[in-house]
């Protein structure tokens, strides 16, 4: 079904790198806008660093991206359009998309902010409708794996995701917040919507 949303994107200048690890393969193969590479990790960062590790040793030019999404969205015709543009307005900048409920419309995930007295994220605008978001870029301190564009300079300057103490949950934050800490811009684009 993801593919599906690929194919009807009105953008189509990517290549979607495919990691299929689970138990049970997809029997998805290679194509002309697909690569496949099967794993047998164990943990959403494994398995995306599996697939970043092959993207880095691409000739790739140093204003190339990656765009980390699960293939559990729903995603507009315009979605990749969206993220081509962004990626030519902000070229350094690690740039999330909202999260929003498909049901309902309200957001589930767009600005996580750190509270460091408290030790907590703070999820800006969660539960309102998505219509209360402006255009303007949302500051955030770290962002989620559900649409998040990596520009590949970041990724050589800072490396991918911590699996070994973060197989699973929170390495989509850690890696963004090391960014951050290393000088990075890290925002979140409103215009760039992602469903579930």
């Amino acid at each position: 079904q993801f593919i599906e949303y690929l194919n009807q994107q009105v953008f189509n200048g990517y290549t979607l790198v495919l990691v299929d690890h689970g138990q049970k393969k997809t029997g998805i193969k290679d194509s002309e806008k697909i690569k496949v590479i099967f794993s047998d990790v164990n943990g959403w960062a494994k398995a995306v660093n599996v697939g970043l590790r092959y993207v880095l040793n691409q000739d790739l030019q140093d204003d190339d991206c990656v765009l980390i999404i699960n293939d559990d969205v729903v995603l507009r015709e315009d979605y990749l359009k969206k993220v081509n543009d962004i990626v030519k307005e902000k070229p350094k900048s690690i740039v999330g998309s909202c999260c929003i409920d498909k049901r309902n419309n309200k957001i589930l995930r767009a600005s996580i902010v750190l509270n460091k007295y408290k030790a907590l994220y703070i999820y800006h605008y969660q539960g309102l409708d998505a219509s209360v978001l402006s255009s303007d870029y949302i500051e955030s301190d770290v962002l989620t794996g559900k649409g998040t564009i990596i520009p590949i300079n970041i990724l050589k300057e800072i490396g991918i995701y911590e699996e070994e103490k973060l197989p699973h949950y929170k390495a989509d934050h850690e890696l963004v917040l090391r960014a951050k800490k290393r000088g990075f811009d890290v925002i979140v684009a409103p215009e760039l919507k992602v469903y579930t």
